[in-house]
């Protein structure tokens, strides 16, 4: 989990964020519900791994190699820290992920 990189891009009336690391998707209606919603995905995924005393991500493979292509031609966005705590334990690191604007190619 030392690397969260994600490509934003809007499609049919809806932002779409594509994880690159892991093959992982969030959507909104606005660009800003999208920052939301990605910090949404990532907790579900992240707090009952660690929970469960499991490595988050685990076994979920990297996105298909068009949305890498994506992120690289991509415009930086600055992104909210991730924030994680859990009932019990250390206090949880939090996560920035790396997050690009893209425009996706006409069909």
């Amino acid at each position: 989990m030392s690397h969260i990189r994600a490509v934003l891009f809007e499609e049919g009336g809806a932002w779409s964020a594509q994880f690159l690391d892991y093959d992982i998707a969030a959507q909104a209606k606005t660009l800003l519900d999208l920052q939301d919603e990605i910090a949404r995905v990532l907790a579900v995924h992240v707090a009952p791994s660690l929970q469960m005393g499991r490595e988050p991500f685990a076994g979920i493979k990297q996105a298909p190699r068009k949305f890498w292509d994506l992120f690289k031609g991509g415009l930086r966005l600055d992104s909210r820290p991730v924030l994680f705590s859990l009932e019990k334990g250390p206090p949880l690191p939090p996560i920035r992920p790396e997050l690009r604007i893209a425009r996706l190619p006409a069909a």
